[in-house]
């Protein structure tokens, strides 16, 4: 059990390792994106299917013996992608579909190392069987164990400690290392002795009962018993994925927040396959019906962000407990096993292919969440109550009479859900970046407006009356760090001394929103958006004036900002705007040493950098204060109050100037305040950064 199960362990814990490796290596240079590790989980999915596929056909086509060559042979071939180093000639370029380019990424550079430590359960689960006569299943247990254990060491071990480089080199020795402990297993597996003299001896001494047995279990499977396998896991995939992204995107973009699903997933995997007495219908389905209800409530009527992640976790914990528990329940004897675990990773490819790829075509919104909920909890009701019940009479019928008025709850609840968050939609949209909603709200003529929402988020807000449209609003009002920036910049102040002789401006802004900055611009000023979703800019066209009634003349560059300046001569900026940190998430690549002195270097002698970095979870300004520190530069800071008169946000706003004079501006002066006193700034790279330090 020892030597299969270190071995075991040790491939599912680089399976799980590798994953956040690899996005994490790629994420910049697909802007950031949630949507980036929900396509990583799809592929790995399936190459999941693809591993346990070649598990299951390889080893009923091959002998013991040359099965051994076959995947030794492979896992030589697969040192050959080491270091797991992704290519830069694989990134994107501006107007490309990022989906298909980011899996054509993945199979390049991971593909057969992921296949061969995917094969890794189902092959050693096989020989541990064959070998000891033993159920193999308490090391699928161990597996996902191994496979938790991974996914939880990288953010909070992993990360802070190692470099890009050095996560993918330590991730490199431990592949040679479980292809030496895969070298153990495999050479005392070849050491048995053939299933033929045991059957010899078997019958030998009489035990004609065994042999039947091991020739029933033998017989092939009908094709109606995958139903269930492929299904269940299918059910636990979907919500897994649904939850995933209504909680990091619409919910609370969280750094680590995405980790919290997939362990719920991995433990209920966990429970139901070491013992069976652990899992308790009763128990699983009441705190799955009272979940939903929760997350009903969270829905329709809003809770906060820390009760409505709970109600998400715990309502995601119970489907997968029933789900995996169910799975488990009817697992057939190990002869079959990996017919079952082939059958249970397409079940998990199909899930995540629903919500990663199917979902998006068909939906405006994460709507396959409502259809998730519904669908699992009909199909539960199948397997929970379709066995035969030796009570009769109606009491035999509560429980199913009981979940079927529960699953129609449901459906009322989240049409009623449905119906509540389109109403005022004058326009929906998603895609690879999340989704887009234009609300229009009227409370009297003057305070009518309409709100750009990314999922929950706020993203840019205008007046309708024809007084107060050209107003900046949110995070751009009048007293705003962008309003000093640019009103404040010395060539504006030449441009109101002197109307006839001066130059425009030239001024740079990374995230366009609903265009409020363009409000800023005068007459022969040039402002330049970098905008990396193609919806945004046609929503800000479509519904707001900002960019329409602006002065300046507009320039539109869509793409990841950070890949369009490094491919740009330098714009000779007065101001460059990077608003890229408002909506709680955080493009880790556009706030790195490297992006600071690219942004430098296209700021002219007089050039202000402004970030705007109002963050619910995230600290930056000790981030920027190391950035400034390493560069040289001056730096302060700007936080304006709420203005609801206005339509103004709280905002946090952090500047740099090329010229320190740019601070002695008397109104500059009036509007900086005092930086919180830090231990030790902070400073990150492409190659290196740590969330954690900048958690509040």
């Amino acid at each position: 059990m020892f030597r299969y199960g270190i071995t075991i362990f040790l491939g599912a814990f680089l399976v799980f390792q590798v994953q956040p490796i690899i996005s994490r290596a790629i994420l910049p240079w697909f802007g950031g994106s949630p949507s980036v590790w929900t396509t990583c989980m799809l592929f790995f999915q399936v190459m999941l299917v693809a591993g346990y596929g070649y598990t299951h056909f390889v080893s009923k086509k091959l002998s013991a013996r040359n099965f051994v060559i076959v995947h030794f042979s492979l896992l030589a071939i697969a040192l050959i992608f080491l270091p797991i180093t992704p290519s830069e000639t694989w990134k994107p370029t501006a107007g490309e579909g990022p989906t298909l380019r980011l899996l054509m990424l993945l199979l390049v550079t991971i593909s057969l190392p992921y296949l061969v430590l995917s094969a890794s359960s189902p092959v050693l689960q096989s020989w541990f069987h064959q070998q000891h006569k033993k159920t193999p299943y308490r090391l699928f247990a161990l597996s996902n164990l191994g496979s938790l254990l991974g996914l939880l060491t990288y953010p909070f071990l992993v990360e802070p400690a190692l470099t890009v480089r050095y996560q993918s080199i330590f991730w490199s020795f431990s592949f040679a290392l479980y292809a030496v402990c895969f070298a153990w297993c495999g050479s005392a597996f070849l050491k048995k002795p053939k299933l033929k003299k045991e059957e010899m001896k078997a019958k030998a001494r009489g035990k004609k009962q065994q042999i039947e047995e091991s020739q029933t279990t033998s017989e092939p499977t009908p094709p109606k018993e995958w139903i269930p396998w492929i299904i269940l896991p299918a059910c636990a995939s979907l919500l897994l994925l649904a939850i995933t992204n209504q909680i990091s995107q619409n919910i609370a973009v969280v750094p680590f927040l995405w980790i919290l699903p997939l362990s719920l997933y991995l433990i209920s995997f966990i429970i139901c396959f070491d013992r069976a007495r652990w899992y308790k219908r009763s128990i699983w389905g009441a705190l799955f019906l009272l979940s939903i209800g929760t997350v009903l409530i969270a829905r329709i009527i809003g809770m906060p962000m820390i009760m409505q992640v709970a109600a998400y976790s715990t309502f995601l914990f119970s489907a997968c407990m029933l789900c995996h528990g169910e799975l488990a329940r009817i697992k057939p004897p190990p002869e079959k096993l990996t017919l079952y675990f082939l059958l249970i990773s397409i079940g998990g490819a199909l899930g995540g292919l629903c919500v990663s790829v199917i979902a998006p075509m068909l939906f405006n919104d994460f709507w396959e969440l409502h259809l998730g909920i519904l669908f699992t909890a009909i199909v539960l009701a199948f397997f929970l109550f379709s066995e035969k019940r030796t009570q009769k009479g109606i009491n035999s019928h509560l429980p199913t009479i009981g979940w079927f008025i529960a699953i129609l709850a449901m459906g009322i609840f989240l049409w009623h859900d449905f119906s509540n968050r389109t109403r005022s939609n004058i326009e929906q949209l998603r895609n690879f970046y999340g989704t887009l909603s234009v609300k229009e709200e009227n409370v009297g003529l003057e305070t009518e407006k309409r709100i750009l929402f990314h999922g929950d988020i706020v993203h840019g807000m205008q007046y309708t009356s024809s007084n107060r449209r050209n107003h900046p609003t949110t995070y751009y009002g009048l007293k705003s760090g962008l309003n000093y920036a640019i009103r404040r910049h010395p060539k504006r102040s030449v441009r109101e001394a002197d109307p006839v002789n001066f130059t425009p401006m030239r001024i740079g802004v990374v995230g366009l929103g609903v265009g409020t900055a363009a409000i800023y611009g005068l007459p022969e000023d040039v402002m330049r958006f970098y905008e990396i979703d193609p919806d945004v800019k046609t929503v800000a066209e479509k519904h707001f004036t900002y960019l329409e009634n602006s002065l300046a003349e507009l320039e539109f560059d869509i793409g990841d900002a950070r890949t369009l300046l490094e491919n740009q001569a330098p714009q000779n900026l007065d101001v460059l705007i990077v608003d890229a940190f408002s909506g709680d998430a955080i493009p880790v690549h556009l706030i790195t040493a490297e992006a600071f002195q690219l942004y430098l270097n296209h700021l002219n002698d007089k050039g202000v950098l402004a970030f705007h970095v109002s963050n619910k979870f995230l600290d930056l300004k000790p981030l920027l204060l190391g950035l400034t520190q390493q560069a040289k530069r001056a730096i302060g800071r700007i936080s304006s109050e709420e203005d609801t008169t206005h339509g103004a946000f709280e905002a946090e706003w952090i500047l740099v100037a090329n010229d320190p004079g740019f601070f002695d501006d008397k109104e500059v002066i009036k509007a900086l305040r005092p930086f919180p006193k830090y231990e030790d700034y902070i400073v990150w790279t492409d190659d290196y950064s740590n969330l954690l330090k900048v958690l509040y």
